[in-house]
């Protein structure tokens, strides 16, 4: 379990999600597991740097659903991976100069 926080200087948390090790599968096949388990070790320290990650790992997703549905263990483990990935993408977007943050 990792969980992931945007802190941005003046607004604080504006981000916070809890990320488990039943998504590995699908976040490693997306290209975008390190990035969400330990953005340091790939260069990631703000949201501007991560915001481009996660939208090619969504497109990927979308493309591709049946396959990540199915990855996922079913539509309702699917729709929450995708919908946690998109929340942090719009929260990257939203505040591209705030720290990424995470605690194992």
């Amino acid at each position: 379990m990792v969980e992931v926080s945007l802190r941005d200087k003046k607004e604080g948390v504006v981000f916070h999600c809890v990320f488990t090790e039943e998504f590995t599968a699908a976040l490693e096949t997306a290209e975008v597991y390190m990035h969400v388990w330990n953005p340091r070790s790939v260069g990631v320290k703000v949201g501007d740097d991560m915001w481009p990650v996660l939208a090619q790992a969504l497109s990927e997703m979308e493309g591709s659903a049946s396959f990540y549905t199915r990855m996922c263990g079913g539509a309702t483990l699917y729709t929450h991976l995708y919908d946690l990935l998109e929340r942090y993408a719009q929260a990257c977007a939203d505040y591209p100069g705030a720290k990424v943050e995470v605690e194992w």
